[in-house]
């Protein structure tokens, strides 16, 4: 049905006897609808459901749904016009109760047109509508149906335009007549907009399908947009055809007869229409024999209709079996297809997990907007005016740059400048290999700009592009302009979070621009890139290298904690920047990269590409008319934050600089504000005097620059408890005594209470998402996949940007939510420690998030080493507090105590990650040598004065950097200037230190997490890095499961035959449903006659099958004598696929454990289809699960075929069909040869997947199918 709806190119089917569940009805949400309304009724009996293609615009109002699933009514708004949809299946007696009930409904429901369609089961005409007339009186359900037309002002469309037609929707071959039983009713004011309607071809089901299409629903039809479909990069035929034609254009057009960028934008033009030549004609190939088959039966109908004979009967059923044939393949091939997805995909975190957990359709539906007199319009082209109105005004420029005031406003600013070496750098021509490493490093599968060219394109052809784009580029810069197609670009919107929907300002836009354009602009960003950090000052955290928010919120804690106590006001403000990116004047932009010592090269690129940009917006499928783009950093071009940071960045330094507006001191620093990009809060004393110096500040700033500040929507928050409430009455902002929200955090002035402001929503928050995807028909695997990719990224965010301590009760509490999702409340069958083992371990990796709290925080400590790449601000304060030395040193002195809460709760979290760990922290050459309890002399530790004075402090003070041995005494006196008589001192701590070190002495080398932290060139991963080596070293939660194996199989489990089974499990499977199960397995998940009876809760321990007794795991899937046959059969395949024979022992067959076929008698491809073999054996014994009979020995092999089939798939789709072959081939060419024996055929689908046909013309097309 899938595949014939979207052939049939339907924007909304009414589908009738859908004989689904309510549990079942997303089963109708496919790839192409966007919205589903349905009426199930009870069971699986009756059932109608309206589907809404996810390219047309509509807003449903209300939903009347039938409880015995006979009708639904969905009330919107469809494009302009206010719309009732009723698809109605109505009882096949005559009972004219059904449809003046149905008519009262749609009586109540007023002001919108009606469209009543579906399968009415009655004759509206005996003479017209019915094959063999029959007199006689109307039904009393005609009756009904026609005082409902009266009274509602419906039209029969179809015999409207078809007054002498007689063509029928349905045929009973018991009484050999045709009849008119499905119609589609619409209000009289829609009959002008009906374009047509039509009967189908009685094929699919025993109704023929009806088809309405109403135009001029639209005064504009919704745009259409080509873009490139990137599954044909996938198809060798297509990529050859490219290349040649990339070569034949070369050749057959002269570059020197006209510029380099006509040339590139015609040789766009001409590969896209050969692109969507070929895309045309492997479409009509494939529907050629449908469309001419169809045409045929329709004749055919037409002729048996009034003949009745026989003989045209028979051609009838013989087109019609051609006809399933072909419709059967395709979907067989898409059931195939999904079924694959599944089977390949299944519920890992994916794409295809995420769509099944969606709360909101995909679109970016935008229900109308709020004109300027406050009047609400929902037309399609009053919307797309009024966004393509409010941006073209967003991106108009507020005048020309003044010179002077900008000369004036950077007097004194004393901005870094880049050096000779980075502008030499950053102004060098652009290279192939930039380009090529351009391409390489952006993410595919992101919608293409105007040209419909995503990356996917240029990537496939980079060899052949590179060079051209090159030349490309290269004529631009000389000449000063890019080609006319990389000027254009489509701006679409996503509605932040609890903004208007019918406010323009509540989007934000993103820009869909050409590839070639976002190619250049990476390259450009690329080389910005490397110099940020030497320009731009480490109060911005935001799109610089080696910077991250959390910076900022460790920063602002720590000085929330140094102000709490002061009797000074201190005050934050967050500003709220109106449309800050979209706002950025041009001219301003080019002199402030002058001012930062830019060269020349690398700002005529920048101007190159804001010279005369323009965009279209597109809302709701309409794209506006064109308009010129006159300021802003574009949001999604790759250079733009970049550009953004430095454009901002004067303001900075002239707050920074202003005498009168005062910060917070510490020591000899001063800080006034923390900046991620455009997320501005300043932190300020002396408010009276500071706000009105920072007003003026700004207000100077936003005439040159554009940018504005939303005074009314900023927040201001007392960060001391000496704020006079006068204070607040002053300015408009909004003050808030509790805390502000900034980067996502809130922020409370006494950040004693931070925690409990965070974890509490947080908590909140899960409940609700838990329970709506308990919801869902998940395993265990789906769900903790759900809390991998769903849940784990928000905790993280503010695990990671909260560095105080957070009590164990939390994390307590969010087990105890997951053990209850994951369970549904019911008693648990594994541990949570087992599911949070590693898979190395034989775990399902679920999140331990107490210990991703630990390794987030101790990994930020990475900046107290002396040896840190990158010092943010908050390591010097937390350096200051700690009395100018590094809080490093504390976390190796278990003596000392210290008050402040942030280096106190990063002591703790330390120490709790060495003990769970396991690892020695304090053996380490970062240990201190005085009050150490490990260095002892004379029993008790020392503290030596003057060796501390003399600069002697930690362990590795005393050893040489290169070699890590003891220095000699003459050495230490020569480095740290000791006096000769400390020489029996020397002698003691050697002694000491021997004692606790061992002999050799030598440095210390610290825990493997001091280790980690200590590197100079780790770079991303070193969360990851410390988690692995934490569930590494942590106890095995598994040993007691492999200690049953053992006591069930009489045989010893060795280590590394435990380990195997574990790597089996994470190598040999392409799917999650074979390693969930293998899983199970292993842990003993399923309950067997042993487990029952010793819980009480069987009288008996014996087997289903044999009746044997003690019937453990290993008896009901190996060792019981009904299964001897199943396994033996299954066996002989295995020695037969192979052509040789071996030992099958349970740890093989059972557990997955494939020591004992070795490297040198089996490949590894071989290992793995034996594995293949045996799991999906125990797949299909536990389908029989508690059966008396053993399953039949052919649903293995059937089921084992189905696998290969999938897997072929996968490997195609991976290009490595090679691979597949080295598994599968003995497999698959003992099965050919058994089925030709047997006179049967064995294939595999290898037909190509059907394209997506999508309706985005001017027509609404509605469709019946009963």
């Amino acid at each position: 049905m899938n595949e014939y709806l979207k052939l049939s190119r339907v924007d909304i089917p009414f589908i009738q006897e859908t004989h689904i569940c309510k549990s079942e009805t997303l089963k109708l949400k496919c790839s192409w609808v966007g919205k589903v309304f349905s009426s199930p009724g009870t069971g699986k009996s009756r059932g109608v459901s309206v589907l809404i293609h996810k390219a047309v615009s509509f807003t449903e109002t209300k939903v009347i749904p039938d409880k015995e699933g006979r009708f639904i009514l969905v009330y919107g708004q469809l494009l302009d016009t206010p719309i009732i949809l009723c698809n109605i299946y109505a009882p096949n007696a005559d009972i004219p109760a059904f449809f003046h009930n149905l008519s009262q409904y749609l009586l109540e429901l007023e002001g919108a047109q009606i469209v009543v369609g579906g399968d009415f089961n009655q004759i509206l005409d005996q003479d017209l509508d019915r094959s063999l007339p029959r007199r006689g009186t109307e039904s009393k359900s005609v009756v009904a149906i026609r005082q409902m037309t009266s009274d509602l002002g419906l039209n029969d469309i179809w015999r409207t335009m078809h007054p002498e037609g007689g063509e029928y929707s349905f045929y009973s071959p018991p009484h050999n007549v045709y009849t008119r039983i499905d119609y589609f009713l619409i209000s009289e004011a829609l009959v002008n907009n009906s374009i047509d309607s039509s009967i189908g071809n009685i094929v699919i089901s025993d109704h023929a399908p009806i088809f309405l299409c109403l135009g001029n629903i639209l005064q504009i039809p919704p745009s259409r947009r080509w873009r490139l479909n990137v599954s044909l990069i996938k198809d060798s035929g297509f990529i050859k055809l490219i290349r040649d034609e990339i070569q034949f254009y070369k050749q057959t057009n002269n570059r020197e007869d006209t510029t380099l960028a006509t040339w590139w934008d015609a040789m766009k033009a001409y590969l896209r229409g050969r692109i969507i030549s070929y895309a045309s004609f492997k479409k009509k190939a494939a529907n050629k024999n449908i469309i001419t088959l169809e045409a045929k039966l329709k004749a055919l109908e037409a002729v048996h209709s009034h003949t009745k004979d026989r003989v045209t009967l028979n051609k009838i059923v013989k087109v019609k079996y051609e006809l399933n044939v072909l419709y059967n393949r395709k979907a067989e091939y898409a059931l195939f297809r999904i079924n694959q997805a599944y089977w390949e995909m299944g519920e890992k975190p994916s794409r295809l997990l995420a769509y099944r957990l969606k709360q909101k359709d995909s679109m970016n539906h935008i229900p109308g907007i709020r004109q300027s007199d406050g009047v609400i319009s929902t037309s399609i082209r009053h919307i797309n005016d009024g966004f393509r109105a409010f941006y073209n005004n967003l991106y108009s420029t507020q005048g020309s740059l003044d010179e002077q005031k900008f000369e004036a406003f950077f007097t004194d600013l004393n901005l870094p400048q880049l050096s000779t070496t980075d502008q030499q750098i950053i102004d060098a021509p652009i290279t192939v290999e930039e380009i090529t490493r351009a391409i390489n490093s952006m993410p595919l599968n992101k919608a293409p700009g105007l040209d419909g060219l995503p990356l996917d394109f240029y990537r496939a052809f980079e060899d052949m592009l590179s060079p051209l784009l090159l030349d490309v580029y290269n004529e631009a810069f000389k000449v000063g302009s890019l080609p006319q197609s990389m000027h254009s670009g489509l701006i679409t919107f996503i509605l932040k979070t609890g903004k208007d929907p019918l406010d323009p300002s509540g989007y934000r836009p993103i820009s869909l621009l050409n590839s070639d354009q976002k190619i250049l602009a990476k390259v450009l960003a690329g080389r910005l890139k490397a110099v940020m950090a030497k320009i731009i000052h480490a109060d911005q955290s935001g799109f610089v290298t080696n910077r991250y928010g959390p910076d900022n919120i460790r920063r602002l804690v720590n000085l929330l904690n140094y102000v709490y106590d002061s009797v000074y006001p201190t005050v934050a403000l967050s500003l709220d920047a109106a449309k800050a990116f979209d706002c950025v004047e041009w001219d301003y932009l080019f002199k402030t990269l002058e001012k930062f010592g830019f060269g020349d090269n690398f700002i005529r690129w920048i101007k190159i590409l804001y010279d005369s940009p323009s965009a279209r917006v597109l809302t709701n499928g309409l794209i506006s008319d064109l308009f010129l783009l006159q300021r802003s950093t574009r949001q999604g071009c790759p250079l733009s934050p970049g550009l953004f940071v430095i454009a901002i960045e004067p303001l900075a330094q002239k707050r920074r600089n202003n005498v009168n507006i005062f910060g917070i001191s510490m020591g000899n620093s001063q800080h006034k504000l923390l900046l991620y990009a455009d997320d501005m809060l300043l932190l300020m004393t002396q408010p009276g005097k500071s706000i009105p110096a920072l007003l003026e500040c700004i207000e100077s700033f936003t005439l040159l620059s554009g940018y504005r500040v939303n005074w009314d929507k900023s927040e201001a928050m007392p960060m001391s408890g000496h704020c006079p409430h006068t204070l607040f009455k002053q300015w408009e902002f909004l003050w808030s005594v509790n805390g502000l929200r900034y980067l996502g955090i809130q922020i409370t002035s006494d950040y004693t209470k931070m925690v409990r402001a965070n974890m509490e929503p947080m908590f909140e928050r899960i409940k609700m998402e838990f329970g709506r995807w308990s919801r869902v028909c998940l395993t265990i695997w789906g769900k903790i996949s759900c809390i991998k990719m769903m849940t784990a990224p928000m905790i993280f965010y503010i695990l990671s940007n909260i560095p105080l301590h957070i009590p164990d009760k939390y994390f307590k509490d969010l087990d105890f939510l997951m053990r209850q999702f994951l369970w549904d409340s019911s008693p648990h069958r594994l541990s949570i420690k087992k599911l949070q083992a590693s898979a190395k371990q034989g775990g399902f990796s679920l999140p331990n998030f107490q210990w991703y709290y630990w390794v987030m925080n101790v990994k930020q400590l990475r900046a107290w080493l002396p040896t840190a790449p990158v010092k943010p601000i908050w390591s010097h304060i937390e350096t200051e507090v700690n009395g100018g030395i590094s809080p490093w040193r504390e976390l190796f002195d278990t003596s000392h105590k210290t008050t402040h809460p942030i280096i106190a709760n990063a002591k703790t979290l330390w120490f709790k990650l060495h003990r769970a760990g396991r690892w020695d922290f304090i053996k380490s050459p970062s240990a201190t040598l005085w009050g150490n309890k490990r260095i002892l002399i004379g029993g008790t530790s020392v503290d030596w004065l003057q060796w501390r004075k003399a600069g002697i402090l930690n362990v590795s003070d005393l050893f040489d950097c290169g070699t890590k041995c003891f220095l000699s005494f003459d050495k230490i006196v020569e480095l740290y200037k000791l006096q000769r008589n400390q020489f029996w001192r020397y002698v003691q701590i050697h002694s000491s230190l021997s004692k606790w070190l061992g002999t050799p002495l030598s440095c210390p080398v610290g825990s493997p997490v001091e280790v980690l932290l200590s590197r100079s060139s780790l770079g991303k991963g070193i969360t990851s890095k410390i988690y692995h080596l934490l569930q590494e070293r942590s106890a095995d939660p598994l040993l007691k499961v492999k200690g049953y194996w053992a006591q069930d199989m009489a045989l010893d489990i060795s280590s590394v035959e435990w380990d195997s089974c574990f790597q089996s499990v994470n190598t040999m499977y392409k799917e999650t449903g074979s390693r969930f199960i293998q899983l199970k397995i292993i842990h003993r998940w399923h309950r067997t006659p042993q487990q029952l009876y010793k819980w009480n809760l069987a009288s008996t321990d014996e087997c289903w099958r044999c009746d044997g007794q003690n019937a453990s795991i290993l008896h009901i899937l190996w060792s019981c004598s009904a299964l001897r046959d199943w396994w033996e059969n299954i066996m002989e395949v295995i020695f037969s696929v192979l052509k040789r024979r071996f030992g099958i022992s349970p740890k093989l067959s059972i557990l997955g454990i494939t020591t004992e076929l070795s490297d040198g008698d089996f490949s590894s491809y071989t290992k793995r289809w034996i594995i293949l073999a045996l799991t999906t054996a125990k797949r299909v014994l536990l389908r029989h699960w508690r059966k008396k009979n053993p399953p039949p020995y052919e649903e293995w092999l059937k089921t084992t075929a189905k696998l290969a089939s999938y897997e072929k798939v996968t490997y195609g789709l991976l290009d490595k069909l090679h691979q597949y072959d080295c598994i599968w081939s003995p497999f698959t060419s003992w099965l050919s040869k058994i089925c030709r024996s047997l006179s049967l055929s064995f294939t595999h689908t290898d037909t190509p997947l059907p394209s997506t046909l999508l309706n985005c013309g001017k027509k609404v097309s509605l469709f019946i199918l009963c």
